[in-house]
């Protein structure tokens, strides 16, 4: 599972970082050294899955994602451990893909805050952080939930019956941003 953790996760800053008009060469090592490429079409399926999850989470909460973000105060000596406070906030109460994609969006978002601070060493970082955290935490739920492929669920991007299951989604992205956010205050 890390190796799909670590594609998604990198995909995903990737394409948030070159929407925002910034350099991606921070990926291009990891990408090399991970070997993260798309292996099979299920894995390129649940990449544009998830890559569509997290756009939408961005248009729809941005304003959220920064405000958790602004409360985070990136700094390099505390930011892994606020990190694993919001990571641990996401998912106190109860794991499903609404969150994890709040997960991966957020960390997106993380990175893209990193380069434009000119701490770009923290974005392979993140992914490691983040990639640990799923595969470790949140690994059991996942595998009982088919995999990353259970994401389809909720959203396949070959399906044009999918916007139905987005629009719950929504609702629960919005909620594991507002735990995020209790989870930074405390």
């Amino acid at each position: 599972m890390t190796t799909l953790t670590r594609l998604l996760l990198a995909d995903n800053i990737r394409h948030r970082l070159v929407t925002s008009g910034l350099p991606v060469d921070v990926l291009e090592n990891d990408f090399q050294r991970h070997g993260l490429v798309e292996r099979d079409t299920m894995t390129d399926k649940v990449r544009r899955s998830v890559r569509f999850l997290c756009i939408e989470l961005y248009r729809t909460h941005e304003t959220e994602l920064q405000d958790m973000l602004e409360k985070l105060h990136v700094v390099p000596n505390t930011v892994q451990v606020k990190l694993e406070t919001i990571m641990a906030g996401i998912f106190y109460d109860q794991i499903n893909w609404g969150r994890i994609v709040t997960l991966v969006a957020f960390c997106s978002v993380l990175a893209e805050r990193c380069l434009r601070m000119e701490m770009s060493y923290l974005v392979p970082k993140v992914i490691d952080w983040v990639t640990l955290f799923v595969d470790t935490q949140l690994h059991s739920w996942i595998a009982e939930n088919n995999g990353w492929a259970g994401i389809l669920v909720l959203y396949d991007p070959d399906s044009p019956k999918s916007s139905t299951s987005w629009s719950f989604l929504k609702n629960v992205c919005a909620h594991a941003v507002q735990l995020s956010v209790v989870s930074l205050m405390r």
